[in-house]
């Protein structure tokens, strides 16, 4: 999720509503329009079709357009409409609309990021047209699968997002406060008037907050009598799920009580058992319970530990045999509402020495949502237990080594670098790219040598990554990044992977920095000779990137540059370096995990 400020659903000032930011207003809307077309053409021509090729093309200019003197374009995702910047950009009356589409879903917002490709619209669209085709048999939602497909330059908040976000800083954005409450709750009502809906629910949400407030027992239309009756009916019910649980607690109690070896070897088979009725019915927090007695008997009873140990052993283990763990992993991956609610219990309450055995999960479980709460739990539990997960970098599966990479970044603790060293050479980018990252969060210094390494690996997004990492250290990585730029083979990378590089070169700084975009924004001499106009807009449009007066002093100049393309570049670089100095500079958009 992008730290910065999420969008509002106020209207943006009439002075700025027609140019934002340097922006002109249409132009956005026609880029969200271009997109709504592209959706429709990948929905209904096949990809090789001149009407679907056209509608994408446009897409792609028109947002290329607007990228180039802004960041990124973010959108918020309204029932029937989508809003940049507090202006409504699209809203489609007729049919079902893509922002109808969306809102369903759970997206809010969707921001596209400075370097879009081709490539990544290409993805983009048929990803809606698949998740359309898939909502038909019931598949998951748009929001896991835009997280599985790992977009780079385009991404979404969903309302999951806002929740897993609570505890930070960032305030909920309106839209998901008290007066959203209602206005889902009007729309059974049929009301189709958004003035009509606003209105009525800031009046629900009036009323209920005022009866908060007088802690009025009435609030749900439930008067103390009714509540304490069905209090009393609840208390006497005797459901499948609390007898489950009586029977597991009389059940621990007979087997702490026993003493007699045959008799303890037989309650341990009894057990096994009931631990599979427990599973099949998704009760981890119960499961949890009789892990935890299983190990407290294997800690205390040294008296007949000979005998105990191998069948404490045994149950402890049953869990992670083939046919249980099956079930665990449906249970997981179809979102079974006890399962989940009880698997941080059942996190904390597992052995060490089948931590392993959880961790292996990862690589089967196919919900992108449980497999980011997973790794949640697996960064606290292994804390101190993260030993168990070394083995598991030699894993075949490129998704799970990179998430086992993930989960020791973020345990934090600095011994655990020397292990990840060898995977900054893995077959897979996308395991080399969590390597550097982690390796720069728990031992810094050593990390200066993989990542000066990486600048030139083989992938284009592994290099870049790297140089980005690297300019966070200032003068101590010019050298290398300079060193990168002047290379005769540094010409023939990609527009796109030149500016994130030339962007972080400007971000470490220097003297030396300085007098490279100053050799490399003059223009070609009279035999052609010099830098192209493509290389020199990118060197002039991160001048705005360098906190140094002389960059500003050089894009000054450089507005009356003859070439268009290096002119746009310079008006770019004022503005950022304006923004900056105004406290309004942006930072960089946050990954996104497992």
């Amino acid at each position: 999720m992008s730290p910065d400020p999420r969008p509002r659903a106020s209207r943006a000032p009439s002075s700025a509503r027609n140019t934002l930011r340097g922006v002109e207003l249409p132009d956005v809307i026609r880029v969200a329009s271009a997109l709504i077309k592209a959706i429709s053409a990948a929905r209904l021509y096949p990809s090789d079709n001149p009407t679907y090729l056209n509608a994408k093309a446009n897409f792609d200019e028109s947002m290329t357009s607007v990228l180039t003197l802004k960041r990124q374009i973010r959108f918020a995702v309204g029932r029937k409409t989508l809003f940049y910047a507090g202006e409504p950009v699209l809203s489609e009356e007729h049919g079902e609309s893509v922002a109808t589409y969306l809102h369903r879903d759970g997206i809010r917002e969707m921001t596209f990021h400075q370097g879009l490709r081709p490539e990544e619209t290409t993805d983009l669209l048929h990803l809606f047209t698949h998740a359309a085709e898939t909502e038909r048999s019931q598949s998951e939602d748009f929001a896991t699968l835009f997280w599985d497909h790992g977009f780079e330059h385009v991404t979404c908040v969903a309302i999951d997002d806002f929740i897993d976000a609570q505890g930070e800083e960032e305030e909920i954005p309106d839209e998901f406060g008290m007066d959203f409450i209602p206005q889902v709750d009007l729309r059974a009502y049929e009301l189709e008037d958004e003035e009509a809906i606003e209105k009525a629910s800031r009046e629900m949400s009036q009323k209920a907050l005022a009866k908060l407030e007088e802690n009025d027992v009435e609030l749900f239309s439930v008067s103390a009598q009714e509540r304490e009756k069905l209090l009393a009916e609840l208390a006497e019910e005797e459901t499948p799920k609390r007898m489950r649980h009586d029977y597991t607690r009389i059940l621990v109690e007979v087997l702490l009580a026993e003493k007699d070896p045959a008799e303890f070897e037989k309650l341990i088979e009894v057990f096994e058992g009931h631990m599979g009725t427990l599973l099949a019915h998704g009760n981890l927090e119960d499961l949890s319970w009789l892990i935890s007695v299983l190990m407290r008997l294997r800690a205390e009873r040294g008296d007949v530990v000979d005998e105990e140990t191998p069948l404490l052993d045994r149950a402890l283990n049953w869990i992670w045999q083939e046919d249980q763990r099956d079930v665990l992993l449906q249970k997981l991956d179809r979102g079974d509402h006890d399962a989940l609610q009880g698997l941080p219990t059942f996190v904390r309450a597992i052995p060490d020495d089948t931590i392993r055995h959880m961790c292996l999960l990862l690589g089967d479980l196919e919900s992108g949502r449980v497999r980011r709460r997973l790794i949640d739990l697996l960064v606290e539990r292994c804390k101190t237990s993260w030993t168990a997960l070394l083995p598991i970098l030699s894993d075949s599966r490129w998704y799970l080594v990179r998430n086992i990479v993930l989960i020791l970044g973020q345990v934090g603790n600095k011994v655990i670098a020397p292990s990840l060293h060898r995977v900054v050479k893995h077959s897979d980018y996308r395991v080399r790219k969590e390597a550097l990252i982690a390796l720069d969060k728990l031992d810094p210094g050593r990390a200066v040598s993989d990542l000066k390494d990486a600048l030139d690996d083989p992938e284009s997004r592994v290099r870049v990554l790297a140089a980005q990492t690297l300019a966070k250290r200032g003068g101590e990585a010019a050298a290398a990044l300079l060193a990168v730029v002047s290379d005769k083979e540094f010409a023939s990378r990609s527009d796109d992977e030149t500016l994130a590089i030339y962007f972080a070169l400007a971000h470490a700084g220097g003297d030396a920095v300085y007098e490279f975009f100053e050799r490399s924004t003059k223009p070609r001499g009279l035999f052609r000779k010099g830098p192209t106009e493509e290389s020199r807009a990118a060197a002039c449009r991160a001048l705005g990137r360098m906190n140094d007066p002389r960059a500003v002093r050089l894009a000054e100049k450089l507005v009356q540059d003859k070439t268009g393309l290096v002119k746009e570049a310079a008006f770019a670089a004022l503005r950022e370096a304006r923004d900056r100095a105004e406290g309004r500079g942006t930072t960089e958009s946050g990954r996104e995990a497992a």
